[in-house]
């Protein structure tokens, strides 16, 4: 039995870790030897005999159970699971390999300690420019042609990069690809074409767009024209638009495939909300992904002289307009 705690600052590296061992494992025993479970979606009981039990067909199964130990914010009580395993530890299939995921462990409670004790502990740190060139370079590499597999990232350029999108592990990974593919496309890597194609991390208090789109509500060009008053810039309104597309595409992508969005590792709040309008999202999900898609072309056009921020307001209507009807 190998038993795994893992914990995290930076969710992409533990998301990419977990997808790794679950691709390496299904492809080394076989389909249906992977369980993901977590309190909230399945009952202390349901968790329990699934940790206990014994595989049909196969003697090897990887079970991933998230939200134990539980935190200090934790939305379920997590202390009769978290007693149930410790009581049931022993009885732990010896031939399967078990994960357990904990953002941040109530570090208090004796559940952490018995864990932290009983499994290999693995802690997904927030990084710093000390790890950050050789992430960079790793997710450019990953979408470069073959031609231009020679190019490295030094650290000055992976500074510069750092500073214009910050250091969240799933946005840079993000601005990494679409850097990539420009480069693909013949630019030369430079100073000019970082900012011409990255976009700057600015955080605006604009969730009302989005959540006007969500309900389908035509008060969304009342918003978009009130953040245009307030002096919304465009890059704040079009850096938090792509994030939060992006997330809805990714949510209803796993809703349509029967897949747990759980593992987008998003916000409690934002995945009751898109939960909430689950059907919406999955009947204009080619519609969210044009968006965003129009939205990063849109960009790239202001950034090369073809289009202006001024136009970028009426631009938004329109898409809505075409793709949602509203």
């Amino acid at each position: 039995m190998k038993t795994y705690l893992f914990t995290w600052e930076e969710n992409y590296l533990l998301h990419k870790e977990l997808q790794k061992r679950k691709e390496g494992f299904l492809t080394k025993h076989g389909p249906d030897t992977v369980l993901s479970m977590s309190l909230g979606q399945h009952t202390t009981t349901e968790i329990i005999q699934a940790l206990c039990s014994s595989g049909l067909f196969s003697d090897n199964k990887l079970i991933i159970i998230s939200g134990i130990p539980g935190e200090t914010t934790s939305p379920w009580g997590t202390t009769d699971l978290e007693e149930q395993i410790v009581k049931y530890w022993n009885s732990l299939n010896e031939d399967y390999f078990y994960i357990f995921i904990s953002p941040k462990p109530d570090k208090r409670k004796k559940a952490f300690k018995f864990f932290s004790e009983h499994c290999e502990v693995k802690t997904f740190s927030k990084m710093d420019m000390r790890t950050l060139p050789k992430f960079i370079n790793e997710e450019v590499q990953r979408h470069l042609s073959e031609k231009y597999q020679w190019i490295i990232i030094d650290k000055e350029r992976a500074t510069e990069i750092v500073n214009i999108v910050w250091d969240d592990g799933r946005n840079l990974a993000h601005e990494c690809e679409k850097l990539a593919l420009a480069i693909n496309l013949w630019k030369p890597l430079s100073s000019e074409l970082l900012h011409t194609i990255l976009t700057p991390l600015t955080e605006s208090n604009n969730f009302g767009i989005l959540e006007d789109l969500i309900k389908q509500s035509p008060s969304i060009y009342h918003t978009l024209d009130n953040l245009s008053s307030q002096g919304e810039a465009r890059q704040g309104i079009q850096g938090s638009l792509l994030r939060w597309l992006k997330t809805i595409v990714w949510f209803g992508t796993c809703i349509q495939y029967n897949q747990d969005p759980k593992w987008l590792w998003l916000p409690p709040f934002t995945i009751s909300k898109y939960n909430g309008n689950k059907d919406s999202i999955i009947w204009h999900l080619s519609a969210y992904s044009s968006l965003y898609n129009d939205l990063i072309d849109f960009d790239y056009q202001v950034k090369t002289g073809n289009a202006s921020d001024t136009w970028y307001r009426l631009f938004i209507k329109e898409k809505v307009y075409s793709y949602f009807n509203i």
